[in-house]
């Protein structure tokens, strides 16, 4: 469910490194790959509480 922020910094990292990809864009270690990196730690925890919230409904 939780995905450990080592592991989501070193997926980002490996996308947006300059041979990757996404490294075309320039993105590593910029504010951007940041919050694309917190974006892939907190999806499954919203996605969970928003579902959980729909079930009940």
């Amino acid at each position: 469910m939780e995905l450990s922020p080592v592991v989501a910094g070193l997926i980002v990292y490996t996308l947006l490194s300059r041979s990757r990809p996404f490294g075309v864009f320039g993105l590593v270690f910029t504010p951007t790959a940041m919050i694309i990196e917190q974006f892939i730690i907190f999806a499954p925890l919203i996605a969970s509480i928003a579902h959980r919230a729909l079930r009940e409904l």
